[in-house]
């Protein structure tokens, strides 16, 4: 089938970590306080601290320190002494100076500005390289954890990079687009997507792709607009209608969609790039 049932396919299909992370600023010289987080310590000051806590022994390549920093899924068969043993053996960045900048939360999650200076520690020879970002990290169990590498696409940017005021219309845009799909108005939905693809894209084709899933009901989890581009992280409980697969029992799926913006009004992204 063509690129763009994409779209449809993500509804329907239901290692150790770095011990530091590259991401220029003044050198912090004394370790921050330990901090021992209750569950009312939610804050941005809190997280503020942990991070501080955090970067600091990436700086003094203090692998013990950092190793409760772990998502404790990820570390759950890793015990402190291999992680430290990995860690000295395998750990690629050396962490030489940092400056953490403004810091955000929202709805369980955190973003931290961060600068820093990051060395190879394998190529002494290769300069040390400047980086900048904003890390993002999540509340487990009333505790703040970096949010792992291969999990950073599942988190939005930070407030601090992000359109609010386009956000809203992207999901009232969103809305629109899930109403189209709950009552099998496949024409609209068609129109929601990008004009600039639709000569691509056969209508019968992509009536017949769209109506293999019936949409039984959403959850946003967030909406991120950067820019002219929006991305919608979406729970979905789906089930599909070819009739004999109708006695399965209806599945959840969670995808990111992604939207648009053409001549300020938002569309559906259905290009290859989003499979």
């Amino acid at each position: 089938m063509r690129a763009f049932l994409w779209a449809t396919a993500a509804w329907a299909l239901p290692a150790l970590l770095s011990c530091s992370h590259p991401t220029p600023g003044p050198v912090v010289a004394d370790p921050p306080p330990a901090v021992d987080q209750p569950p009312a310590q939610q804050s941005a000051d809190a997280l503020r601290q942990l991070a501080e806590q955090l970067w600091h022994a990436r700086l003094e390549q203090d692998w013990a320190a950092i190793f409760p920093f772990q998502d404790p899924k990820s570390v759950e068969d890793v015990t402190e002494a291999d992680f430290v043993a990995w860690c000295e053996a395998e750990e690629p960045f050396h962490i030489l100076e940092y400056r953490l900048g403004d810091v955000r939360i929202s709805d369980g999650m955190g973003w931290v500005e961060v600068h820093s200076r990051t060395a190879m520690r394998r190529f002494p020879d290769i300069p040390p390289r400047d980086t900048y970002r904003w890390e993002k990290w999540r509340l487990l169990e009333d505790r703040w954890y970096p949010v792992p590498p291969r999990q950073l696409e599942e988190y939005p940017a930070s407030p601090a990079q992000r359109d609010a005021a386009e956000e809203q219309r992207l999901l009232a845009r969103f809305e629109e687009s899930w109403e189209a799909r709950q009552a099998g108005d496949w024409d609209r939905l068609f129109q929601l997507s990008d004009p600039r693809t639709r000569s691509d894209i056969p209508r019968d084709e992509f009536a017949e792709a769209q109506g293999l899933i019936e949409y039984l009901s959403r959850n946003v989890r967030w909406v991120e607009v950067i820019g002219e581009r929006g991305n919608i992280r979406v729970e979905v409980l789906h089930k599909l209608t070819d009739p004999s697969l109708t006695k399965l029992s209806p599945k959840t799926a969670v995808v990111t969609e992604r939207w648009v913006k053409v001549e300020n009004e938002w569309y559906r992204d259905l290009t290859i790039a989003n499979q």
